[in-house]
């Protein structure tokens, strides 16, 4: 008889190949957030009780302007843990990608206010009406004419906030207490724009389980 090494062998089975991601998938997930650095404050609201991996996850998806707004609105020591925590390796289903995408895109759509509006309501008010109404801001909430002149647009004029200093480290460590101490939104869920109309609660914003 042949020796056992000349007989043939089983062919291993095939093994299975890993599912592919459609181009539509991928295309966005490569797709910038289409949020607009005029829309920081509106994101950093969003974001701001995100913890630093969760903010991480957002920053490299956002326009190198609007990244760099963003980030000014956090404190020195909060910025630093969100760029800590982008350079760990973490494996992400790139369609949380997309649904995170959506999901943000659509809560800073939806919100309205915000530091870059009151600059540019203050530029629309008289000289008289505008030194009036940023005496009255600087006394009752210094923190928030600060915010409102770090948000204010280079076109407007360099006199509107002269007087008013650009807000320290610490100053934003206290604002940002500040936001989360405030009492939930009446409507209850996840959004932190609450209309009072008591509607279901927001998609989760952060979804870590696995997708499988």
């Amino acid at each position: 008889s042949c020796p056992s090494y000349f007989l043939p062998t089983a062919a291993p089975p095939p093994q299975e190949s890993p599912p592919q991601l459609g181009n539509d998938v991928l295309a966005r997930v490569r797709a910038p957030f289409q949020i607009k650095s005029t829309d920081a404050s509106k994101l950093f609201f969003i974001l701001r009780k995100e913890s630093s991996e969760d903010i991480a996850l957002v920053l490299p998806h956002l326009y190198p302007d609007t990244r760099k707004a963003m980030l000014a609105y956090f404190s020195e020591d909060e910025a630093a843990q969100a760029i800590e925590a982008s350079a760990r390796f973490r494996v992400v289903d790139p369609e949380l990608i997309v649904l995170l995408k959506a999901e943000l895109e659509r809560r800073v759509s939806a919100l309205h206010g915000g530091p870059e509006v009151a600059s540019r309501l203050l530029d629309d008010a008289t000289p008289e009406d505008r030194e009036r109404i940023t005496a009255a801001l600087k006394r009752f909430d210094p923190t928030s004419a600060s915010s409102i002149k770090s948000a204010a647009p280079p076109d407007l004029p360099p006199d509107v906030f002269d007087d008013i200093a650009a807000p320290t480290p610490e100053e934003k460590r206290e604002s940002n207490k500040k936001d989360d101490e405030e009492p939930p939104e009446s409507g209850g869920g996840s959004s932190p724009f609450g209309d009072g109309s008591g509607s279901p609660p927001a998609p989760q914003l952060f979804l870590d389980q696995d997708p499988t």
